[in-house]
């Protein structure tokens, strides 16, 4: 499971354990529901590797694993943010 959390600008962060280490990453949005949706995603990525389904690859970046639509999300928001502003 993924909790969020706020930092003092607003940002939100998840975090997240695995194979019993903490990971915390920014999400890059102030936005609550696409921070939820992030979330979840990586919630639901992280599921296959604990049952066995799907194996890591070696020397991979966890975080960036397990949400593989950062970049992707990035380029979205600051589209957004360039609309807004």
């Amino acid at each position: 499971m993924a909790s969020l959390q706020r930092d003092p600008s607003d940002n939100i962060h998840v975090k997240f354990r695995f194979s019993g280490k903490q990971y915390k990453r920014s999400l890059k949005t102030k936005h609550q529901r696409k921070a939820e949706a992030a979330a979840s995603h990586i919630a639901e990525n992280i599921r296959p590797v604990n049952t066995g389904r799907m194996e890591l690859p070696d020397d991979v970046d966890i975080p960036t694993f397990f949400d593989v639509r950062c970049q992707a999300r990035s380029k979205v928001d600051r589209q957004e943010n360039n609309r807004s502003g």
